[in-house]
């Protein structure tokens, strides 16, 4: 079973893959994620502090399934108000956590997410191989 991260030479070289192929292997679906704990109380004060609790609660789903972050291939990432400022701090954040792959990726501006709380919520897909 393999995995193979494509970005097509007729594309523009982006932060992400265009392409994930995966062959063989389990499937793990995470549901989407927000920077909540777990009374379900927004975390900290600002955007980033909310992207790192995004991503320690994805952590925490992977774990259950006896994966990790090296195993994502594909982020679905919505964003309240996404501006400059919001994706660089996004994109920091997650190439810290995704040092030999970028997933496949969506990122898109929503006005609002399940609790007016939440500034970022991100779902994924991960597979073993």
């Amino acid at each position: 079973m393999a995995v193979q991260f494509i970005n097509p030479p007729t594309l523009a070289r982006g932060q992400h893959s265009h392409v994930a192929v995966v062959e063989g292997g389990r499937t793990i679906y995470l549901s989407g994620q927000v920077g909540a704990d777990l009374k379900w109380q927004a975390v900290g004060n600002s955007f980033a502090d909310q992207v790192r609790q995004v991503f320690e609660n994805l952590r925490a789903c992977l774990a259950a399934a006896d994966a990790s972050f090296s195993d994502i291939v594909k982020m679905n990432i919505y964003v309240v108000d996404l501006d400059a400022e919001r994706v660089a701090t996004f994109r920091e954040i997650r190439n810290e956590l995704f040092e030999k792959h970028r997933p496949a990726s969506t990122l898109v501006d929503t006005r609002a997410l399940v609790d007016p709380a939440f500034q970022i919520e991100i779902e994924a897909i991960a597979v073993i191989y």
